[in-house]
């Protein structure tokens, strides 16, 4: 009979996942462009699934295509690597209680660069728009070399110049 008592000893929590034939970096590094039709399947599942742990109260805080498992069979997706998401509630503050240190850079939302723990979902949906562009590309949508080269990337895909201030 699971209790909050019965699990207060323990020192490590294990989950297990099913596994799956392989991931979506994997798949996009041995196909390049996946189609339209594929690009769509994916990222109606990928959006899905964050609308399912958002409303559980949960931010992943490292959706990318190594985490995003493929079975190949039957064309699902499922999420895993869970080692970064926290609880989230909009009721109260985070500050401090969410770091900017989240996620590969390559998916990290700007305003979790910037803004230093005060941010929401909304980092996992762009994390899910840079995945949906990588899986149209064939290639990382924003590569940056650090955190300040990926904001410039990001700034200068909209005609903006991070350094000199427009």
């Amino acid at each position: 009979d699971p209790t909050l008592e019965s699990f207060k000893d323990l020192d490590a929590v294990y989950v297990v996942e099913e596994l799956l034939d392989t991931d979506m970096h994997k798949a996009v590094q041995e196909n390049g462009k996946f189609s339209l039709d594929m690009t769509k399947l994916f990222t109606y599942q990928l959006l899905r699934g964050l609308k399912y742990i958002h409303s559980a109260n949960v931010i992943h805080r490292d959706i990318k295509p190594g985490n995003l498992f493929i079975n190949t069979d039957d064309l699902t997706l499922k999420i895993g690597d869970y080692g970064l998401a926290r609880i989230f509630d909009r009721r109260y503050k985070h500050k401090g209680y969410l770091t900017a240190v989240v996620s590969t850079r390559y998916y990290r939302a700007p305003e979790v660069m910037t803004d230093l723990g005060d941010y929401n979902y909304a980092i996992d949906i762009w994390s899910a728009g840079c995945v949906f562009a990588e899986m149209l590309l064939g290639r990382t949508l924003f590569a940056g070399e650090n955190d300040l080269d990926q904001l410039q990337v990001i700034y200068s895909a909209f005609g903006l110049d991070l350094k000199k201030g427009r």
